[in-house]
Order: structure tokens, then C-alpha cells, then sequence
């Protein structure tokens, strides 16, 4: 039976899916929770766990890609207020929310969803839930517009 567990532990591992990560310091800066710029709101996107062999979700805020999620990973979005789609899809569904955001305002979001459940979705987290989340992540690499 242990030898079952073992195995199980590791092809666990070998199947999460992986997405390029951010360096550790935009890590550190963004797990500060500082505001955001003047005259701009800040999203933290975050992913916890998922079931072994979930793929990793794709990320777009107004219909542009802010990049991959894995497992316990995270994004740091900043925007001018006014009116956004974040959205969360991969190969086994995709979800999305409308939301609203102010100048100086932060909000929090979880993507959930796994390959067994038809879809994503993405819900809004209060404060110290979605400071929790990020904490127990790591940021990753964000696409960034040049």
C-alpha cells in the first residue's frame, strides 16, 4: 500500500502543469500588497490547487492574454479604472467575470475549476482570502505589452 501512495505522489507531480514564473523579486514586491500607481487599480489574479493533471489556465483582462496560471501561482495586474472581462480558459472550459475598478482600488479573484468539472470560474476573494492565496503562491511571468 505505501508503495501505491509513492507512486501516486510522484505521477502526481510529474502531471502539474507548469508555466514560466516571474523573478523573485517581482514576487517579493507584489506579495507587499502596496497600491497601486496613481490613478490606477490593481487586480491579484490567483490559482491554488488543482487535481493532478490539470492544465495550466490561460488569463486576459479586456480580451488581452496577461499570461498562464499553474498551481499556486499568481498575477499582479494594474489598469486604468473602468470596466474589465478577466477571464480564465483551458482545455477543459472556460469562465469569466465583469467587474468595475476604481482608482487606488486592489481586488482579489480565484480561478477554479479542474479537468473533471465542465469549466473555470472566476470568483471574487475578500481581502484577507485573496492576501492568503497570494502568499501561497509564486508570481508568474506576466505577458507584457511592449
Amino acid at each position: 500500500m505505501k508503495v501505491w501512495s509513492s507512486l501516486w505522489a510522484i505521477l502526481a507531480l510529474a502531471s502539474c502543469a507548469s508555466v514560466p514564473m516571474a523573478p523573485s523579486a517581482d514576487d517579493d514586491a507584489g506579495k507587499i500588497f502596496g497600491p497601486p500607481p496613481a490613478g490606477m487599480g490593481a487586480l491579484y489574479v490567483a490559482r491554488g490547487s488543482g487535481l493532478p493533471g490539470s492544465p495550466a489556465v490561460n488569463i486576459s483582462v479586456a480580451s488581452k492574454v496577461v499570461g498562464s496560471l499553474a498551481d499556486y501561482t499568481w498575477f499582479r495586474v494594474e489598469l486604468p479604472p473602468g470596466n474589465y472581462d478577466v477571464r480564465a480558459s483551458s482545455p477543459d472550459g472556460s469562465g469569466s467575470l465583469d467587474i468595475t475598478l476604481t482608482a487606488g482600488q486592489t481586488r482579489y479573484f480565484a480561478v477554479k475549476g479542474s479537468n473533471w468539472a465542465v469549466g473555470r470560474t472566476v470568483t471574487e476573494l475578500p481581502l484577507d482570502q485573496g492576501r492568503l492565496l497570494v502568499m501561497s503562491g509564486q508570481r508568474a511571468r506576466e505577458i507584457r505589452e511592449r
